[in-house]
């Protein structure tokens, strides 16, 4: 987090709450919120004052970011296949896509879901069964 994100953020909270903004209020918001993405931290803002009258602080940001993060993975679902160039027998490798994978999801890029198949209805799949069944010598 930079202190001009951090000034931005300030600026959006001032809006709702009257506080001060100044360069050494951005400069200890952008130390408190490092290693966080701005993204995340302005919807954890929003969400922040859309559901709450409490004064913001950086700490209250980290939660809620790290809520949205999870959240994104879980609603996910379950990872993809790993891409078929990944050697099976490297663990370590298969590691670093999972970790990236679960990253890119949190950030709220997440890698294009296999198209599901169509329901069918049991009365077909009784059908070929049946008529594949059929087919077979005894």
């Amino acid at each position: 987090m930079t202190p001009t994100e951090a000034g931005t953020l300030l600026t959006m909270a001032s809006a709702f709450d009257n506080r001060k903004v100044d360069p050494d209020a951005a400069k200890a918001w952008a130390v408190a919120l490092d290693g966080l993405r701005f993204d995340d931290c302005r919807a954890a803002l929003i969400q922040h004052y859309k559901t709450s009258t409490d004064w913001l602080m950086p700490a209250s940001l980290r939660t809620l970011v790290k809520r949205l993060r999870r959240n994104r993975v879980l609603e996910y679902g379950v990872l993809p296949d790993p891409p078929s160039h990944l050697d099976p027998d490297n663990a370590a490798a298969y590691i670093a896509w999972q970790k990236a994978t679960t990253r890119a999801i949190a950030d709220g890029n997440p890698p294009t879901k296999p198209a599901e198949l169509p329901a069918r209805d049991p009365g077909e799949i009784r059908a070929l069964l049946s008529a594949a069944t059929k087919e077979i010598p005894e």
